[in-house]
């Protein structure tokens, strides 16, 4: 008696790990599009049901606009993260790199463009600030400086966390070697995508605050300058490094208002310091130490080898 019913749990064992070995662990791409086309279709459809009924206006009524403004930035800049993130995921280093410059300048010319909705080349006006109303002078440029280093230093916090967690380790990993991680369990599309995702989160918090500093805001301060200008201080730091990113932005910002005594030469200057650094520095000023897992998993299938002979 005892035997057949250890036959029958080993039997019924076995038929669940058949089962789970059926289930995929991932859902496909198709799933993955039709939830997040619900998601978006039932936000559209509360956010429209909240402002006919004129529940919206209680409920927010008294909410800071920056705040909202923030929030909206934050997730709508994800979302748009992915979309770009799915045509480009076989892409990687220059060509990535091109792509996203790409997508800005795009992004750019449909905001001049499409006057009725965005206002076109004369941008958005009277931005509400995170200030008081009666908030003049020094006090509120000295608030907003003060907003600014908070949200960076937020920013960056999240960024070390993230850099300490799994989904961190995983970045790293696929910066080293896309198939080692692959192999050892790292799901690339869903890895890249979250990329994307947080990057672009985060820099709608940026784009945000800039918006709070103008007050007033045209498609052409999003030219192709500044993505250069941005990409240009993230090599200059250093790949994958925090610190290197702040080094960067002083580089690149610092210097040139260092060297205005030279006049009509100070572009000429910055530019050759830009070439020594790239020279001398091709890893960035303050580079983050890349993940070697092809060395390491040569040498722990050496180590398995001797142990084995």
């Amino acid at each position: 008696m005892w035997q057949r019913s250890k036959a029958a749990a080993e039997l019924e064992a076995q038929a669940n790990r058949r089962l789970l070995k059926s289930v995929k662990p991932y859902p496909s791409s198709g799933t993955t599009a039709l939830l997040v086309l619900l998601a978006v279709g039932t936000s559209a459809v509360v956010g429209l049901i909240l402002n006919q009924t004129g529940i919206y206006d209680r409920l927010f009524g008294g909410t800071s606009p920056f705040l909202i403004g923030l929030i909206v930035g934050f997730f709508v800049s994800g979302i748009a993260g992915i979309m770009l993130g799915i045509p480009v995921l076989r892409l990687r280093g220059d060509y990535l790199a091109i792509v996203t410059l790409g997508f800005g300048e795009i992004i750019r010319l449909l905001f001049t463009n499409l006057r009725d909705f965005t206002g076109g080349p004369q941008g958005i006006l009277q931005i509400p600030r995170p200030l008081p109303d009666d908030a003049k002078g020094s006090i509120t440029y000295l608030a907003l400086v003060y907003l600014v280093l908070i949200g960076a230093a937020l920013v960056a916090f999240f960024s070390t966390r993230l850099k300490a967690s799994r989904i961190g380790r995983a970045w790293n990993a696929m910066r080293s070697d896309e198939t080692i991680a692959q192999s050892m369990g790292v799901h690339l599309v869903q890895t890249k995508l979250m990329a994307f995702a947080i990057g672009a989160a985060f820099a709608g918090i940026g784009g945000v605050l800039f918006a709070a500093r103008q007050r007033n805001i045209y498609p052409a301060d999003f030219d192709l300058n500044v993505s250069i200008t941005v990409l240009s201080l993230v090599i200059i730091g250093g790949m994958g490094s925090i610190p290197g990113v702040i080094m960067g932005a002083i580089v690149l910002i610092g210097i040139p208002e260092m060297l205005r005594e030279l006049a009509t030469y100070r572009i000429l200057a910055f530019g050759a310091l830009l070439i020594a650094i790239v020279i001398v520095r091709p890893e960035g000023l303050l580079p983050a130490p890349p993940a070697q897992l092809g060395e390491r998993a040569r040498q722990l299938i050496g180590a398995r080898k001797e142990s084995q002979t």
